[in-house]
């Protein structure tokens, strides 16, 4: 079932259909989904293909279809007190939040509010539990003075200049810092040794000057 209109050259074309299945096309005579929308684009540039307004011109949703040389990609515009913002974008199978041009499958230009956040480590990153194993090489505390000295950052963190240009990696820097944690706990459980071992050589001189004090009465 075809519904034609008259355009204003006195043109007739299609503007919607409905298929023996029950699809509804609107662009399209033969509508391959519930809903099947076709904008027609013959030349590069930006169109407006769907729009979503409650009557008020300075709010609305539009789905804009943009082709040039970075190929065929969707944008969603939301119309706020008469501005438009880009809102959600999709370029080259990859979705933009709040920009135009997504360079990860998920780009946000701005914050994330969630409740939780879920990791999956890519290999060959792991949790370095390794640091507990016994023919771990626990750099010295002078070691790593002398390295903060020369570098003023971290052994095997990255320095505020690298991370102000290639950004933050959430999971390496966990990592890093957990294995900061290990080994910073490792040092504690030495330091400690060394203490137990000057408060026991302390009780033995304690003792030993009783005893002489005791002698001299």
């Amino acid at each position: 079932m075809l519904f034609n209109v008259v355009s204003s050259s006195g043109i007739d074309k299609q503007a919607l259909s409905i298929n023996t299945e029950g699809n509804i096309g609107i662009g399209t005579t033969n509508p391959s989904a519930i809903l099947d929308i076709n904008s027609p684009i013959s030349t590069q540039g930006r169109y407006s293909s769907q729009k979503w307004s409650a009557g008020n011109p300075g709010y609305s949703l539009t789905l804009q279809t943009i082709w040039n040389n970075s190929g065929i990609n969707q944008e969603f515009i939301q119309r706020y007190n008469g501005i438009d913002y880009t809102s959600l974008a999709f370029f080259q199978g990859k979705i933009g939040i709040g920009t135009t041009k997504p360079d990860e499958k998920l780009t946000v230009n701005g914050k994330i509010h969630a409740q939780e956040v879920r990791i999956d480590l890519a290999y060959p990153m792991t949790v370095p539990d390794y640091v507990f194993a016994n023919d771990y090489k626990l750099k010295s505390l002078q070691e790593v003075e002398e390295f903060i000295k020369q570098n003023s950052h971290l052994p095997e963190v990255p320095s505020a200049k690298e991370i102000e240009k290639n950004g933050l990696m959430l999971a390496e820097m966990n990592m890093s810092l957990l294995k900061k944690i290990e080994e910073l706990t490792l040092y504690s459980i030495e330091q400690n040794k060394e203490i137990q071992k000057q408060n026991n050589k302390i009780l033995i001189l304690e003792e030993k000057v009783k005893k002489i004090e005791s002698t001299k009465l």
